[in-house]
């Protein structure tokens, strides 16, 4: 969703490659410390590797440069992308931990986002204290807040789905749910939806060793967050930019936060914290 040229992204799957060619180890330490747009690239060529049929296994990358255009990837990607929404849409109503009241139907959207008191709590900016009835029925009413407001984080970003505007950092990107969202998308079902956390010693294939993750990333978090927003609103279409709610910006916002090196402490302590 970030900007980013193909052949950028095929020159660091080469390199990964040539790697793994010799030392699996190699690829799962080159990963780790790579710097966050060079991550971002990894993610992107693996994601193609696993959604592109013989992607990986050509030897002829120069004609593969030439011949795979920028509408080409993005296919990939949004293919990725579709599945893993799929996958959020009907992973959602089964997640016993947010005991949905009324229940949350896996096949439809129409009674999610305003609609559904838990949704719209999770959906509404930090700033929306939704135990005051006035403060809740004018969000609910009037959109106010906007939904797209610049600064204020949605509050199922935030541990316990409370955020403080006064500091915006705290607990953010820690909350239960997101947990959830990415374990719905790295793991199958079964592993997924355990309410004691992922089985690591499952002999199911997952996405994250598909990918060669060894690790959370800023931009896998990001991606988490589009992820799972969508599947809380009533939208029936993703659109990155087009729909009611910028997607591409807001996933952009936020690797742009975990990237900025004057919040490199609390970041790296996230990072640190989802890959514990």
């Amino acid at each position: 969703m970030a900007n980013w040229e193909p052949s950028f992204a095929i020159n660091a799957g080469i390199s990964l490659l040539t790697l793994r060619e010799d030392d699996e180890d190699a690829v799962r330490v080159e990963v780790a410390s790579a710097s966050g747009k060079k991550r971002a690239l990894y993610d992107i060529f693996l994601l193609l590797c696993d959604r592109i049929p013989g992607f990986s296994d050509t030897d002829d990358w120069d004609s593969v440069q030439y011949r795979t255009d920028r509408y080409q990837l993005e296919k990939g990607m949004c293919a990725a992308q579709t599945e893993d929404n799929h996958t959020l849409k009907t992973e959602l109503p089964k997640w016993k931990s947010c005991n949905w009241d009324p229940p949350l139907n896996p096949d439809t959207k129409h009674n999610r986002g305003l609609a559904h008191p838990q949704c719209a709590m999770l959906l509404a900016p930090i700033s929306v204290v939704w135990e005051n009835d006035e403060a809740r029925n004018r969000f609910l009413t009037n959109y106010e807040p906007p939904m797209t407001a610049k600064q204020l984080w949605p509050a199922f970003m935030y541990e316990d789905g409370k955020g403080n505007v006064n500091n915006l950092k705290k607990g953010l990107l820690r909350s239960q749910i997101m947990i959830r969202a990415a374990r719905a998308i790295l793991f199958p079902p079964s592993v997924a939806n355990a309410e004691d956390g992922p089985d690591h010693q499952s002999n199911r294939k997952t996405k994250a060793d598909t990918y060669g993750m060894s690790g959370v990333t800023p931009g896998f978090l990001a991606y988490v967050a589009v992820g799972l927003r969508f599947a809380l609103s009533s939208e029936k279409s993703f659109n990155n930019r087009g729909g009611i709610f910028d997607y591409e910006r807001f996933y952009n916002d936020i690797v742009t936060y975990l990237n900025d090196a004057t919040c490199k402490t609390e970041t790296s302590d996230l990072i640190t914290w989802w890959n514990g």
